[in-house]
């Protein structure tokens, strides 16, 4: 690369992001060691630029790996200025009410998923869960345990239905009860199903009592392994 792309010295002790903003190489150091040391920042000159890999946001699939840890940090906030609890200085409405249907919201789901809270923190316009997966459980249950827990948050299937109900079912409907389990037993120690089924509902309930149809409370979420 040319000095003449950059508007700094290229003696500065300086790294150039893709966006044209700097970070200072001893920081770049302590963030991304492995890759300062194939960069030669072992002796900070020069400026060297970070590619799109070292800065954009891995999915949460390779974020979550429960071999090297169970305990995961997620917070979910609030969007366009919505109010998740507390006060409104600006209206003088209280939104304090809706730390119960969170409280209340969590203690079901503990009861449903594969997954302790361990603590929590609600804001006003967001909240912090320490939450941690628990997978020995989840391969524990047997599929008809697995089946009535998720029925309790969701409608199902007409064939889970028919076997709960302690229906006969053919083979090839049985192999699709099967699979459903499967499927939902995973479900039930996932941290992102845990926080969709956890926003969904608060975000309902907040819409229908503010009469408003699009969401400003809590959808996505942010996770990293707790420490």
């Amino acid at each position: 690369m040319g000095d003449t792309q950059y508007s700094r010295s290229t003696t500065c002790n300086e790294v150039q992001g893709i966006t044209g903003d700097y970070m200072d190489t001893e920081d770049y150091m302590d963030t991304h060691p492995k890759l300062a040391t194939q960069r030669g920042l072992c002796q900070p000159l020069g400026i060297i630029p970070i590619s799109r890999t070292d800065i954009m946001p891995k999915p949460r699939k390779a974020q979550v790996s429960l071999d090297a840890t169970p305990y995961y940090h997620c917070v979910s906030r609030c969007v366009r200025r919505a109010f998740l609890c507390g006060e409104d200085t600006h209206s003088g409405q209280s939104f304090e009410h809706r730390r119960q249907w969170i409280e209340e919201r969590m203690r079901l789901l503990a009861d449903i998923f594969a997954i302790d809270l361990c603590a929590y923190a609600v804001m006003s316009n967001h909240y912090h869960v320490i939450l941690h997966v628990d997978q020995k459980q989840a391969e524990q249950w047997s599929d008809d345990d697995v089946i009535r827990r998720w029925h309790q948050l969701f409608t199902g299937h007409p064939f889970t239905q028919r076997f709960l109900a302690g229906e006969s079912l053919l083979k090839a409907e049985q192999r699709v009860v099967m699979e459903l389990a499967t499927r939902w037993r995973s479900r039930l120690m996932d941290i992102s199903w845990y926080m969709r089924c956890l926003n969904e509902a608060i975000a309902r309930q907040a819409n229908e009592e503010d009469q408003c149809s699009v969401s400003g409370n809590p959808a996505a979420f942010l996770s990293s392994r707790a420490r």
